[in-house]
């Protein structure tokens, strides 16, 4: 159906002899005996105040003059009276399911004791374009609601009682079943009668109905109702009105309410449990006409009143109708509303005088909200009492809002505004959610509408909890902006309002002796917070830090909450790659490296990765090498930090350096860039990776430099003039990670230059660096010789054979020759016990080698010779075990496979070969004929049944071959290939031929060939050649075939098979 516009709706022709009372609109019944039935979209069923009913069918895209015309075959009309009920008025029609629907009739008759309902109630069913009452009694009803969301049918209200109508009593059309019945539900003197007065909310838990101007929720489980709102000036000449707006909370409903003038918002929330229904009331109006009808289109609502407007409004601000069309020509025309079936922002609106028109919810563009959002700030502030200038350029605002004069600026004008912005901004404080009305949500725009909401939330009574929070929303992401424009203006005057509101705070409440609010006392806080949040969020972020540093000790905020701000801040700044350079010139920056330096510090390392998985999932441009270092090392060198370390201090070489100096933040900090502790990936190839050009990897070395010498300058300086050559606890902790770094395998360091800068007594640290140089009998010598260190020698081997590249030798050979050049007694140098201890990882034959022959075989026998022999058999065992089971694996899959291949080649629709030659459906196949071999044929001939296929050109032979030879037991028949040699005609020849590659024993599988035919051309009988090719393949020494993939290697065989007949008249 077609869309229309507010302004010039689309209307339906609901045209009758007497002015409807009630309609139902749903979609065409699937039945119907219209011949146009696949263009009908849209049906439509109305009843009149004459008892009659009428039903029209509306085709889709039928636009005449905005007036769509019924189908012809639907403009039927069945009086009420003629269906066996008294006659009246057609309040109500409800739909409940299809081709059912329920009718509630004004039958003048009222209430009684007996039937407290106001309306009689008849099912019905619509077959064939007439109306027919079902067999079932229903009682008298006041109101009634169905629900496509709930499992519960019908539930109806009369008197006090609250009840239901399964789906089974529509659809058996015997007897009325019910899932509840609440006799007592509702206090006298019972429900209010009308067509939208009850409704089913709460995932099908609670029934909010109303007795007189209150309003109730029921439990349908434990039938106990609660009050959740009363009207108390609302007279019961107008309809009560309940709708669920269906927003996308999944435990709270919100509802509409709404009786005579008086509207409101609520929220309700039913516990799974037995429980209180909890209700919250958010907004309430009243409107300057009664309130005729309601419907929802999320996330709006749409008010009919009784002046003929239908309005637009917002759950979050029911005061400001976001969009009003003018229905009718007199008031009191129009009084009905309901969504369509096939659009759910597309309402129909029915009159008196039979005119139905369509309204399309559609959200406001951009400047419908700047020119409503303008008007309501003059009316608030007045037209100078706010930056009018800057925020209409921000905005956009037209001429014509901005040029308004509005009345004088009072407190209600102000309230009103600061619901529409709450509204605009998604920040109505809505149990159940709340949702922003502004497109896009970011941008200037939504910034200067938050300025706004912060200025007006210092008016009449202040609400810096409000402005803290939409300070809070609007900061998205990181922005920068150094130019003074409009938006920032607005945020600059918003900021300072707040700000002088937290002094003024602070002056009241030390001018008094008690503080009687906690709401109160935190007033300052929160503005000051609003403030803050508000600079950031407009990019103003050193105007942001100068607002922190000035209310630290005016606001009386505690170290520890400005230090948390201002960490979170720089952290944010920081992971913005344009932030950077402002980080690193702010005096905040430098003020919480010295005040907390471990605070300080994870502004540059929050982001770097903690495990090897974020190592390996990080880009090059992200790497923390590539987040300007040089200039953080140049910040972190400058730091004197103001607090001392406590002097009991770890060895762990893993723990983080004492924090009391320049130098230990900045190896903090490149320890954490480098990624030493934190599982940075081995592999030379990830490193590469990481750090693509030559320019970066140039930077790396040079870190890694500038990491090794502050660790040995922290090691020579804490031990003073007086070297006695004891490292402090500081000292270790440096010697410690200096060693930790020239043990990393991705340690890029000088390492001739440092090692011409090592001390003399740095033996381990010189071994380390001579490893780095290659040159590894040195470093060994140091370390066995000079430092009288097995464990450290064999250690530095270790380390060497975890790493070891493709192409290196053992790593342990160096240290043999090192021990044997070094012992006296060669029969008991410690050669013999690096042989023994690493006897499975090194090279035997070369450590025997390098013994000298005056070592008798008897001193490595037992510590090397034995148990290496035993190692070596143990070895041949499990790779014989092994290389067993992985042989019989793979004969599994491969017999796994070949069956498969055998099935996928065994149809015609399954070979790929003859699925791509598109030979289409074949005309007819013969049945299965077993072919036999001409002459005698060899002991391993299989079985062979031949079936033809015969297509409008091509004649294609299936052999179906089954491997069952005695002789071949056990063994695969492999290219098995049906072939037609020769052909007594030339219309019918050989095309192609499609191989069986692998048959097991037992197995059958198809072998096909495909001959080109022109049967038009056959001169009679085409007598064809045939022949079978196979390969028998050989045997394993325990009886399995050698391979089920093929079987090459095996003997051919060539079988001359019976001829074949075909006849010109197969291929008709």
């Amino acid at each position: 159906m077609a869309s229309s516009s507010p302004s010039v709706p689309l209307s339906l022709d609901l045209r009758s002899p007497s002015s409807p009372r009630s309609f139902c609109i749903f979609r065409a019944p699937p039945d119907s005996t219209n011949p146009f039935e696949s263009a009908i979209e849209t049906a439509v069923i109305f009843g009149t105040e004459r008892g009659s009913l009428h039903y029209r069918c509306y085709p889709d895209g039928d636009d005449r003059d905005g007036l769509l015309q019924p189908l012809e075959t639907s403009r039927n009309v069945q009086p009420i009276n003629q269906m066996n009920v008294v006659s009246g008025s057609i309040v109500s029609i409800s739909y409940l399911g299809p081709s059912i629907f329920l009718i509630l009739i004004d039958d003048n008759r009222g209430p009684s004791a007996s039937q407290p309902g106001v309306y009689a109630s008849q099912l019905i069913t619509l077959r064939g374009n007439t109306f027919h009452p079902l067999p079932i009694k229903t009682p008298r009803i006041s109101c009634a609601t169905t629900s496509a969301l709930t499992d519960l049918g019908l539930v109806y209200a009369s008197g006090r009682q609250i009840a239901n109508l399964t789906h089974e009593s529509f659809v058996s059309s015997e007897m009325m079943t019910k899932s509840f019945n609440l006799e007592t539900a509702l206090p006298l003197p019972g429900i209010r009668a009308g067509h939208d007065a009850i409704e089913v909310t709460c995932g099908a838990q609670i029934v909010v109905a109303a007795v007189g101007s209150t309003f109730y929720a029921v439990s349908i489980s434990s039938g106990v109702s609660t009050k959740i709102l009363s009207f108390q000036n609302s007279s019961q000449v107008h309809p009560i009105l309940v709708r669920d707006f269906q927003d996308r909370s999944t435990d709270w409903s919100a509802l509409l309410l709404c009786s005579g003038r008086d509207c409101a918002v609520m929220d309700l929330w039913k516990p799974p449990e037995e429980g209180d229904v909890t209700a919250v009331q958010r907004h309430s109006i009243q409107t300057q006409s009664p309130i005729l009808n309601i419907a929802s289109s999320w996330p709006w609502l749409v008010l009919l009143t009784s002046d003929g407007l239908i309005s637009m409004r917002s759950p979050s601000c029911l005061a400001i109708p976001l969009r009003t069309m003018e229905v009718g020509t007199r008031p009191n025309d129009f009084f009905l509303l309901q969504k369509t079936p096939h659009d759910q922002t597309m309402l129909a609106s029915l009159s008196y005088g039979g005119e139905c028109i369509l309204i399309k919810c559609s959200p406001d563009n951009e400047q419908d909200l700047a020119d409503r959002l303008m008007r309501l700030s003059i009316d608030a502030f007045g037209a100078n009492g706010f930056p009018r200038a800057e925020v209409a350029e921000t905005l956009s605002a037209s001429f014509t809002a901005t040029s308004y004069v509005g009345p004088e600026a009072n407190a209600s004008a102000r309230s009103l505004l600061k619901q529409y912005l709450e509204a605009v901004l998604g920040l109505a404080d809505f149990v159940s959610g709340s949702t922003s009305l502004w497109p896009g949500g970011e941008g200037t725009s939504t910034i200067c509408a938050t300025a706004l909401l912060c200025l007006v939330c210092t008016q009449d009574t202040p609400d810096a909890a409000l402005a803290n929070r939409a300070a809070k929303e609007a900061c998205v992401g990181v922005t920068f902006n150094d130019r003074l424009d409009a938006s920032v203006r607005v945020c600059d005057q918003a900021a300072d309002r707040m700000l002088r509101e937290a002094t003024q705070s602070i002056d009241l409440l030390k001018a008094s002796k008690a503080i009687s609010s906690t709401n109160k006392a935190n007033l300052p806080l929160e503005f000051t917070e609003a403030a803050i949040w508000l600079m950031r969020a407009c990019g103003r972020h050193e105007r942001a830090f100068e607002i922190l540093e000035q209310r630290l000790s005016v606001d009386g905020w505690s170290k520890i909450k400005y230090e948390s701000y201002a960490a979170t801040h720089l952290s944010d700044l920081w992971s913005h790659p344009d932030g950077r350079a402002l980080v690193l010139r702010l005096d905040a920056t430098r003020q919480l490296l010295e005040s907390n330096p471990g605070l300080g510090l994870s502004v540059f390392t929050a982001s770097h990765p903690r495990n090897c998985q974020q190592w390996q999932a990080m880009t090059g441009r992200e790497d923390p090498l590539n987040a300007k270092p040089s200039d953080v090392i140049k910040l972190l060198k400058s730091i004197k930090p103001l607090v001392k370390e406590n002097e009991t201090l770890s060895t762990d070489e893993n723990a983080p350096p004492p924090l009391d100096t320049g130098r230990a933040l900045t190896v903090a900090f490149l320890e954490s860039a480098i990624g030493i502790n934190t599982g940075r990936p081995t592999q030379e190839e990830m490193i590469d990776s990481l750090l693509p050009d030559e320019a970066t990897i140039d930077l790396t070395e040079k870190l890694h430099d500038e990491l090794s010498y502050l660790l040995l300058e922290g090691i020579i300086s804490e031990r003073g003039d007086n070297d006695s050559g004891e490292d402090s606890p500081r000292g270790k902790i440096y010697r410690s990670k200096l060693r930790q770094f020239l043990r990393w395998p991705l340690a890029k360091v000088n390492a001739e230059r440092l090692l011409e800068s090592l001390p003399s007594s740095f033996l381990e640290e010189q071994a380390l660096l001579l490893g780095r140089l290659g040159r590894h009998h040195d470093a060994l010598r140091i370390l066995y010789v000079q430092c009288k260190s097995l464990d450290l020698a064999l250690a530095y081997c270790d380390s060497r054979h975890k790493h070891k590249k493709v192409g290196e030798g053992c790593a342990y050979l160096p240290l043999i020759r090192v021990a044997l050049d070094s012992d006296p007694d060669q029969t008991q140098s410690s050669a013999i016990q690096v042989l023994a201890m690493r006897s499975n990882v090194i090279n035997r034959s070369a450590a025997l080698r390098l013994l000298p022959k005056s070592v008798p075989v008897s001193a490595v026998a037992r510590p090397f010779l034995i148990p290496a022999l035993v190692d070596s058999e143990s070895e041949i065992r499990r790779l014989t075990l092994a290389a067993a089971l992985l042989r019989a694996k793979y004969l599994s899959l491969k017999q796994q496979l070949t069956n498969a291949q055998i099935k996928a080649q065994s149809t015609l629709q399954g070979t790929p070969q003859l699925r791509a030659m598109n030979l289409g459906e074949p005309l007819h196949s013969t049945k299965p004929i077993r072919v036999r071999p001409s002459h005698t044929a060899s002991s391993t001939f299989p079985e062979v049944t031949i079936v033809k296929h015969f297509f409008t050109r091509h004649l294609v032979i299936q052999a179906k071959v089954t491997n069952s030879a005695t002789s071949t037991e056990g063994r695969t028949l492999g290219d098995i290939a049906f072939v037609v040699a020769d052909s007594s005609e030339e219309a019918i020849q050989p095309n192609t031929n499609v191989t069986l590659k692998a048959l097991p024993f037992q197995a059958t599988g198809s072998s096909w060939c495909v001959l080109s035919a022109i049967p038009n051309r056959m001169d009679g009988i085409a007598i064809l050649t045939c022949e079978l090719h196979y390969v028998v393949s050989g045997a394993d020494a325990f009886g399995t075939s050698i391979s089920f993939g093929s079987a090459t290697g095996g003997r051919t065989y060539v079988e001359e098979l019976q001829d074949l007949e075909v006849h010109a008249a197969h291929f008709s």
